[in-house]
């Protein structure tokens, strides 16, 4: 298999995670994951290349595991790895070896396929389940959707996976609707999913009377 020739760079992460380091440091941090990302690993001398200020280092550092004889940065290889497993599983698919090995959601969407006394397919329904976040990035990888995933399920974990009044009854649909509205629940409507109602128009008639009302001396 081709080696994979991206990693998922979350860019809130690295502003957060770098917001003490120098711009040279943020050089050499970027440059040794994208090695990391083509090599797997970092040994000591690779270290020592593309960064030979130990000041640098010694910062740099605390992003990285330690190892026998090599480092790496932990985030970058579970992020590497879950992909790999992704793009795997893809892979099988469309070979058409294995369907049960498919992750769930590439299948349908909340349905299982039922046979009936005739032997027809029937699709059935079955209860809705939350997503974990590692199915929300698997997912949001696959549609190329930009969502912010935290924030999506925090939002309706917070709601209990409600929509208004009735239960949520597919999260995939709800993933395209969020990227749509722009990482929001819904455009232009609060949190709650009703919309806020202009104010009633003034009634002329009665201000007209009490108007009149005044210029009488009642």
């Amino acid at each position: 298999m081709a080696k994979d020739p991206a990693f998922l760079f979350y860019y809130q992460d690295w502003l957060v995670g770098t917001s003490f380091m120098t711009n040279e440091q943020k050089g050499i941090y970027i440059d040794m994951l994208c090695h990391q990302a083509h090599h797997g690993t970092l040994t000591q001398h690779m270290v020592d290349s593309i960064c030979p200020n130990k000041d640098d280092w010694k910062v740099i550092s605390e992003k990285f595991t330690h190892e026998e004889h090599y480092w790496y940065n932990e985030r970058l290889m579970e992020e590497m790895n879950k992909r790999k497993l992704f793009s795997e599983s893809r892979r099988k698919n469309r070979l058409g070896k294995t369907r049960k090995s498919s992750i769930p959601h590439m299948e349908n969407e909340n349905e299982n396929e039922n046979e009936g006394k005739n032997g027809e397919k029937i699709k059935k329904k079955s209860p809705f389940k939350p997503p974990t976040l590692a199915e929300l990035h698997e997912y949001t990888l696959e549609k190329d959707l930009d969502v912010d995933i935290d924030k999506f399920w925090d939002f309706y974990e917070s709601k209990g996976w409600m929509i208004g009044k009735n239960k949520m009854k597919s999260w995939q649909a709800a993933v395209r609707n969020w990227a749509r509205q722009g990482n929001s629940p819904s455009a232009g409507a609060p949190a709650g999913g009703r919309r806020s109602e202009p104010p009633p128009a003034p009634d002329l008639e009665s201000q007209l009377r009490r108007k009149n009302g005044k210029a009488d001396g009642r």
